[in-house]
């Protein structure tokens, strides 16, 4: 039968790889425990934020040049007033949403046009 003997260096190499593991273990658990822990690269999100303005900017501009913006009413949530809409409202609304969905689908968006 053979005989194991560790020696110092050999029990400072098993602390450390016990202790290295552990970490591993337990930061792979708090990842998936802590969906809010997503990163977001800043300059990505404003490169997004940028293109999904240029697009909206582009379909307000065809609403525009059909001269019909179709205006509505819609009752204002926190007062007594009443908000006037557009179609160029909705529409860029729905071009903004859609271009930042493509790259941040998790991104939660919170606007004033959503109904």
């Amino acid at each position: 039968m053979a005989r194991v003997q560790l020696t110092n260096g050999g029990a400072f190499v098993v602390i450390v790889a016990f202790i290295t593991f552990i970490m591993f273990w337990f930061s792979q658990n708090v990842s998936e425990l802590t969906p809010t822990s997503t990163v977001l690269s800043m300059r990505s999100l404003l490169s997004a934020s940028v293109r999904a303005a240029e697009v909206s900017a582009l379909a307000i501009q065809r609403v525009h040049a059909m001269k019909q913006l179709n205006v509505r009413t819609k009752p204002d949530l926190v007062g007594s007033k009443v908000e006037v809409v557009t179609e160029a409202d909705i529409l860029s609304h729905s071009c903004i949403l859609f271009e930042l969905a493509k790259y941040y689908p998790e991104l939660v968006i919170r606007s004033e046009e959503h109904e």
